[in-house]
């Protein structure tokens, strides 16, 4: 890493080593294109030894929350967020994305993660400031209870970014959405999940599992191997800039933990209106 280290202040290139995807150490640099051969991917592969990911543009930026259990301003994916209703402590998840609805803003998040209508939605818990509130017009589960996913108004006036959280006072930046497949890679955040900035992206190995969470039976979700804890309910799935659906279960699949989530696909089609 030294190395490469070197070769960067040599190119006179801002970097983040971001972590890693799949086999390979991602590196993302602030330049929009390989203007030398002192940041090729070959390059780095060949000084570090080790294989390469190398990301040209703005894919991670800087940003306000030092961690997902923080105060978040702007309020980005994978953080932390407490629900409760005036008889209960909160129940602890994470949100999703922010997310607009035709033209309102608001959040993604797990279904279950509400027992039902009233409910608040604190950010990251109960002693910080409301940012959301279910009620029939806002909270959704979808067309007959079939999505584990609940889209919530925001009614604070906390900004908001298409962005998920990836580590201290930074984040990846969220350019679209996309429809994943089996053999996709894929990443989950959480706001528990790899703490840290070293992420390990893994290949989408099971769909069409059907996921039973809090009385809603939800067909089509798809697994891939990721540590998942409780509380990361709601959180992020996404690769390479691109938001991929709603992490609602983990299942420990042949000796291997999976986290399993509602492809955007099917979250889109659950919920009407809804766009980045």
């Amino acid at each position: 890493m030294l190395v490469a280290k070197e070769k960067f202040i040599e190119s006179g290139i801002p970097f983040h080593v971001v972590g890693l995807m799949g086999d390979k150490l991602y590196i993302q640099l602030d330049t929009s294109q390989e203007t030398n051969s002192l940041v090729s991917s070959q390059s780095i592969s060949s000084n570090l030894n080790v294989p390469v990911m190398v990301e040209y543009g703005d894919g991670v930026k800087r940003g306000a929350c030092s961690s997902t259990h923080d105060d978040c301003d702007p309020e980005q994916g994978g953080i932390e967020i407490t629900i409760k209703k005036s008889s209960t402590t909160g129940n602890s998840c994470s949100l999703s994305m922010p997310m607009k609805k035709s033209g309102v803003s608001g959040f993604l998040t797990a279904g279950h993660c509400f027992t039902g209508y009233s409910e608040t939605v604190y950010q990251p818990t109960t002693s910080n400031p409301s940012i959301g509130y279910s009620s029939s017009s806002w909270r959704e589960y979808g067309n007959n209870l079939d999505c584990d996913c609940a889209w919530i108004k925001d009614i604070s006036a906390t900004p908001q970014q298409n962005g998920i959280w990836v580590y201290s006072g930074s984040y990846w930046v969220i350019t679209g959405t996309s429809v994943p497949a089996s053999g996709d890679q894929a990443m989950l955040r959480g706001q528990h999940n790899n703490n840290g900035i070293w992420y390990q992206s893994n290949s989408i190995d099971m769909t069409n599992v059907s996921i039973s969470q809090g009385g809603i039976i939800t067909t089509g979700t798809m697994g891939f191997p990721s540590p998942f804890q409780g509380g990361d309910s709601g959180g992020a799935v996404f690769y390479n800039g691109k938001y991929m659906g709603i992490a609602v279960a983990e299942a420990n699949v042949s000796g291997v933990d999976h986290t399993f989530f509602i492809p955007w696909d099917h979250v889109n089609s659950s919920i009407s209106g809804l766009g980045l």
